[in-house]
């Protein structure tokens, strides 16, 4: 899963685990400071992981589905006891996040 700003200047990738396995940049942002970017990154890199996690619930839910499982008690399981991120969740922080932090980069 890729998250990348508005700008595409600062994109991350998680796999399904939620491990981060790239960073790109843009050469851009050798004008940013060494906080701006970190920032970005970590605020990015976030969100990529949440939306990696967010998937592994939705893979998870739908296939316990057809194997004939409660689907309450699989998204009980799932987000209490395994701590897997509901999709609407992270898709709801995901716009939150964009709405506030890019929203003078229109």
């Amino acid at each position: 899963m890729t998250v990348s700003n508005p700008q595409a200047t600062v994109s991350t990738t998680a796999l399904l685990s939620g491990r981060i396995v790239t960073v790109e940049l843009a050469h851009s942002v050798a004008e940013w400071s060494e906080a701006q970017l970190a920032d970005e990154i970590v605020v990015l890199a976030t969100l990529a992981r949440k939306q990696a996690l967010a998937a592994q619930h939705s893979f998870t839910a739908a296939f316990m589905q057809q194997l004939g499982h409660d689907p309450a008690a699989t998204r009980g399981l799932l987000e209490r006891e395994l701590g897997l991120p509901a999709p609407a969740d992270v898709l709801a922080e995901k716009a939150r996040v964009f709405a506030t932090r890019y929203q003078d980069d229109d």
